[in-house]
């Protein structure tokens, strides 16, 4: 026999809150609280997946009179508390509103202003019928024809003021699932076996479930395309760190401090070498080669005036590169080699950009 999982925590909405139908807030004398009655549930039946579902409020237990009453079923938001509760025909209470919590001075100031609560309890099943296609039987005083589910046996967990949930052809019942993971089964042999609420809302609408998949799917494709786009624009001539963070997830906007770090390693990287061939001039120089006296710096612009250093602020910089490496040739060779000049000039060129960059920054 196949099995129909629900869940064994359930929530009915018993209708709107006002002061000609389900509700009344007064004062009261003894204490100054704000006391409120209403109408938790009518006992009428409500439309499900698989049919209606109806509580036999005869086989429902109130266990003890004081209750929390809640804000949106949420446990930490306490309007107050029942003093009174009684099964019947219906699931009515009485009880006081605790102004000085946040929920229920809310509650208390929207029903001054003629807000229209609506009520709803939370309950456990405990025990379910059945009723296949024409089948009936007689729940609070009423005849309830299958399909559909009978509670038979529950218990009365909470009472909660909401928002929404009534419709207005139905003296507001309107059932709301609940998020328990806890199931409860009942059989039947013309009925599938999903395991799950989505599973079951698969069952009736594969062809919805379908569509809204291929949409899903259509735009993470576009969001993929637009994330490496806005990479590409925002990091041109940068292909290696594009893809390391295409693929780390970034946007462009997120690859921003990641790239500023490449910056500034590239940049430590340009005095480390500045540093060292500095080093290794300043040894030349002492040594005797080039021009005794005037250290050899291949980047600085050497002062007019300076033993043997012509003025290069009017040259190129293949005559800037030529004059420096004719003025220490011998150090130069030492360290590029005989056949080195295009090494030194590289080296030159990559050593203005450095400073080009240093004088941004300043």
């Amino acid at each position: 026999m196949s099995i129909l999982k629900i869940p064994k925590h359930q929530r009915l909405v018993g209708g709107e809150l006002d002061a000609d139908n389900h509700v009344s807030f007064e004062k009261a004398a003894a204490t100054g609280r704000r006391r409120f009655s209403m109408t938790g549930y009518t006992g009428k039946p409500v439309k499900r997946w698989f049919g209606m579902m109806i509580v036999d409020l005869a086989g429902m237990t109130k266990g003890r009179q004081k209750k929390p009453i809640l804000r949106n079923h949420d446990q930490g938001r306490i309007v107050g508390y029942s003093d009174k509760v009684e099964i019947g025909d219906k699931v009515l209470a009485e009880g006081n509103i605790v102004d000085e919590l946040p929920e229920g001075k809310e509650v208390g100031t929207l029903s001054d202003a003629g807000f229209p609560w609506q009520s709803s309890i939370g309950f456990d099943i405990d025990k379910l019928q059945w009723l296949s296609d024409n089948e009936e039987a007689e729940v609070n005083g009423q005849m309830f024809s299958g399909p559909g589910v009978i509670i038979r046996k529950s218990k009365l967990m909470e009472i909660s003021f909401v928002a929404l949930g009534a419709d207005d052809d139905t003296t507001g019942v309107a059932l709301a699932a609940g998020q328990s993971e806890e199931f409860i089964e009942i059989g039947d042999a013309d009925m599938a076996e999903p395991k799950t609420l989505l599973e079951q809302f698969a069952a009736a609408h594969q062809d919805k479930i379908d569509t809204w998949k291929a949409e899903s799917e259509a735009a993470g494709r576009k969001a993929e395309r637009d994330r490496f786009a806005g990479l590409l624009s925002a990091f041109p001539g940068e292909p290696g760190f594009i893809i390391d963070r295409f693929a780390a997830g970034d946007d462009a906007g997120k690859a921003a401090a990641p790239f500023a770090d490449v910056l500034r390693k590239r940049l430590a990287d340009k005095d480390a070498q500045l540093a060292a061939a500095n080093e290794a001039a300043a040894k030349l120089a002492a040594g005797g080669n080039g021009h005794p006296g005037v250290p050899f710096n291949p980047t600085a612009p050497p002062k007019p005036g300076d033993p043997g250093v012509p003025d290069e602020s009017r040259m190129s910089f293949a005559e800037r590169t030529k004059s420096r490496w004719d003025r220490n040739a011998d150090g130069c060779k030492d360290t590029y080699g005989a056949d080195g000049f295009g090494a030194f000039e590289r080296f030159q060129k990559s050593e203005e950009n450095v400073e080009f960059v240093r004088s941004l920054r300043k």
